[in-house]
């Protein structure tokens, strides 16, 4: 339903792509479940996970880009995401940032006192031209 009102919008329907940070990354996640091979890419940027079964096959032709701190305490097994994503035969890339928390690409959270919370000025950036790496070779035209 959700590409559908996208659609409504009149978008260029081969570049459909999803981004979400925090609990939008986790429902971004839960976007590809639907399975709709209309969706190109999926960006998730330190997107809440659980133990949760991916249950659904991802669509073969949805490039997959997630993107994570290894300090997140609200991601707390990554290795659970990269075994089930292998397991539905996903196209995705798995990174990982050292040391960084949750919320790492908000600047605002360098002003929350929550220890599981801060702003990684490098992690950020270097998150953001991977997304944008990520969308332009989903994008590309096939070779």
């Amino acid at each position: 339903a959700a590409l559908d009102a996208l659609l409504a919008l009149k978008p260029d329907p081969t570049r459909l792509a999803a981004m979400g940070w925090c609990l939008g990354g986790r429902a971004v996640i839960e976007l590809l479940k639907s399975g709709d091979p209309r969706l190109r890419a999926a960006v998730s940027f330190h997107g809440v996970l659980d133990d949760s079964p991916l249950d659904a096959p991802f669509p073969a032709t949805t490039r997959i880009l997630a993107l994570h701190g290894d300090r997140d305490p609200f991601v707390p097994r990554l290795d659970h995401l990269r075994a089930q994503m292998r397991h539905l035969h996903a196209s995705f890339d798995l990174l990982v940032f050292a040391n960084a928390t949750h919320g790492f690409t908000n600047p605002a959270q360098a002003l929350n006192t929550k220890p599981e919370f801060d702003y990684d000025h490098r992690a950020a950036t270097l998150a953001w031209r991977y997304a944008e790496a990520h969308l332009a070779d989903a994008f590309a035209p096939p070779t």
